[in-house]
């Protein structure tokens, strides 16, 4: 029986890049289609080409990094497109609320997108974190987090020996035991320890 397949934070960076870039090839148009009655001459248009430009520029340097993580841009991209998003839906409740003329079917469709957008952001802002975990403190294949003693005592160990619980090491090599304090413990009076 096949093992379940691990989702590690770059295979979601990786679906999170592709599907940008499948949301890039209806996105844009869909707006300008959306805009077209009113003319294109609104300033923020141009807001939004810039998101589109991040988006894009995130979506290709992530797919061009593998397999080393690289959210940031992506990130930045989605940042940008989601508060621009936030926006134009606050503009248009405000018109909705005061009787102003709004589609109000697609103002409810935009906030549910915005909200799904917000989700993907926040994914992206974790991935964003999980890139800047130093070395050392990777996740087990298990996927629990290391411990403090197994991403810090275990790379200042030699190897062949293993960690007490009194923070003592012991030597495994050879069959001989032998005790080693870290340095800097003192032997307690009472010849325990």
């Amino acid at each position: 029986m096949p093992s379940p397949a691990t989702v590690t934070p770059r295979g979601v960076e990786t679906a999170m890049a592709r599907f940008t870039l499948a949301a890039l090839a209806v996105f844009p148009a869909l707006e300008t289609w959306l805009a077209w009655p009113d003319g294109l001459t609104d300033p923020f248009r141009l807001v939004d080409a810039a998101g589109f430009g991040l988006l894009l520029w995130g979506a290709l340097a992530s797919l061009r990094a593998r397999p080393a993580a690289a959210p940031g841009i992506l990130c930045a991209g989605w940042a940008w497109t989601v508060s621009s998003g936030w926006r134009t839906l606050a503009l248009h409740a405000e018109t909705l609320r005061a009787g102003g003329p709004v589609d109000a079917p697609l103002v409810w469709l935009r906030g549910l997108g915005e909200m799904a957008a917000v989700v993907g952001l926040a994914l992206l802002l974790l991935l964003v974190v999980e890139s800047r975990r130093p070395p050392g403190t990777e996740r087990r294949r298990d996927g629990r987090p290391t411990s403090a003693m197994d991403a810090f005592g275990a790379s200042q160990r030699p190897p062949g020996t293993e960690r007490r619980r009194d923070g003592t090491s012991v030597s495994t090599s050879g069959g001989v035991h032998q005790s080693q304090r870290p340095p800097g413990a003192e032997r307690r009076r009472d010849g325990r320890g």
